[in-house]
């Protein structure tokens, strides 16, 4: 099991009680970084600001949106995973590269 970094909560400066309570977020934040992402500090301050933002998101918008958002990001940040690119920021390059194989599925 990949060590995860400090919990997601701590990160984005939100107590555990205000992080949604959705089986898409529980599916979501287990991609939050793992030491094995080696991210930048910039590459890590880019996936605090998304996961800050999809934490506050929840209720602001309809819960289909939120399950679909958060179903959209998990592939691709397998995906990345898989082949040590950057998350985020994501190059252009990566981002069609991913599509790509997407549509090879």
């Amino acid at each position: 099991m990949p060590k995860i970094l400090p919990p997601l909560s701590t990160v984005i400066e939100l107590p555990p009680a205000q992080l949604p309570d959705c089986a898409a977020w529980d599916r979501l934040s287990a991609h939050w970084p793992i030491l094995e992402d080696r991210d930048t500090p910039e590459q890590l301050a880019a996936k605090v600001r998304l996961f800050r933002y999809l934490a506050q998101a929840w209720g602001a918008i309809s819960e289909h949106s939120y399950r679909a958002l958060c179903g959209d990001l998990r592939p691709f940040f397998d995906w990345c995973r898989a082949r040590d690119l950057s998350v985020l920021p994501a190059s252009p390059q990566t981002v069609a590269t991913f599509l790509v194989d997407l549509a090879e599925i």
